[in-house]
């Protein structure tokens, strides 16, 4: 087996579980949970304090992917991390990847470099792990949009993901707002995703970027449903996603919401079971400066958690929000993770390029 490169002493398999795949999946980013290496896993002797020298492969140990490491604590054996499965992520055959680590001299990928974060979200437009604090939230993605309005959230409470999530109140909280929105305004398609758990369900929002002419996008619990929108406006107002909350959606509880648009038709999902759709075809358009998270400008203020919001420019397939779920919900059953090795068991290091 090829070796990435014999400047990294140690590497490990993850394999994904094919039946967690819901179908075949195009640049699918996949999410580690790192306390899944257990804690007596060599990585956590090895790697970085920083997660610096953590790089991704294919199964064949050397084509490289792009990786996102949102955060890690060797001392609490603790990390999040997501690298995109560039090409197809099967669901039909178990798929192989391999973590390489235990390099004190390498650097942290450039934001922008070719595999580094924004290159692990090539399809998404915002994503916010929700790690930082309120006022300093970070976007993943190329865009860069991020926090430029004060909040006044809690960060520091425990997410759905590994690490922190944001707290709201539901009255001088819980809002987020960004006035850099140009980027955030998909016309011809999108895809909406979130973790959401409520303390109140009664008109509180999830995420925004829309008017009372019903132009934009938006996710929110209202008028006892679980709601979500694509909208042209100027009369052309689109129907209404909507699930009834009432028994299948409880306080204190984490749900998984994905909307996906490709253009003709529109779809809800929760906990990754499509719950809602209808067809249209149209294109979007805007009419606000500003996108939020758990609220809409000053109104129907979140009350509770979010975590993982997400927004892409383009319909990401049926098979998408399944995966999504099952990957981030229960994340040791989506992958196992092999036991460490070391490139003194054989592996052949093979030069990304020889000149002859």
């Amino acid at each position: 087996m090829a070796w990435y490169d014999p400047s990294w002493t140690y590497r490990a398999k993850i394999t994904v579980d094919s039946t967690k795949v819901s179908g075949d999946l195009s640049d699918y980013v996949v999410y580690v949970d790192m306390s899944d290496f257990g804690s007596g896993h060599g990585i956590w002797s090895n790697v970085k304090s920083t997660g610096a020298d953590i790089r991704m492969t294919k199964a064949d140990g050397t084509t490289e992917l792009p990786r996102e490491i949102v955060f890690i604590n060797t001392g609490s054996k603790t990390g999040e991390l997501h690298f995109r499965a560039s090409g197809t992520l099967s669901g039909s055959s178990d798929t192989d990847f391999y973590i390489y680590y235990g390099n004190s001299g390498a650097s942290e990928p450039a934001q922008s470099a070719t595999y580094g974060e924004h290159n692990t979200w090539i399809n998404h437009i915002w994503v916010h792990h929700m790690q930082e604090a309120v006022d300093a939230l970070e976007d993943s993605s190329a865009s860069e949009v991020d926090d430029e309005a004060s909040s006044t959230g809690t960060a520091s409470v425990a997410g759905k993901l590994a690490g922190y999530c944001h707290e709201y109140n539901g009255s001088n909280s819980s809002v987020f707002e960004t006035g850099v929105t140009t980027y955030l305004r998909p016309s011809s398609a999108l895809s909406m995703e979130a973790w959401f758990y409520a303390d109140a369900t009664n008109d509180r929002v999830i995420m925004y970027h829309g008017d009372s002419t019903n132009k934009g996008w938006g996710i929110w619990l209202y008028g006892g449903y679980l709601r979500a929108s694509i909208g042209t406006g100027n009369g052309n107002v689109w129907t209404y996603l909507t699930y009834t909350i009432s028994g299948n959606i409880s306080t204190g509880t984490w749900y998984h919401v994905v909307v996906t648009w490709n253009g003709s038709t529109a779809k809800l999902f929760l906990n990754g079971s499509e719950v809602d759709s209808y067809s249209h075809s149209g294109t979007m358009s805007y009419s606000t400066t500003q996108a939020f998270i758990g609220a809409r400008a000053a109104q129907n203020k979140w009350d509770g958690k979010l975590d993982e919001i997400r927004l892409a420019d383009i319909g990401l397939s049926d098979s998408w929000a399944p995966t999504a779920y099952n990957n981030q919900n229960s994340p040791s059953t989506f992958y196992t993770i092999g036991s460490e090795e070391t490139d003194a068991a054989g592996a052949t290091f093979i030069p990304k390029m020889q000149i002859i």
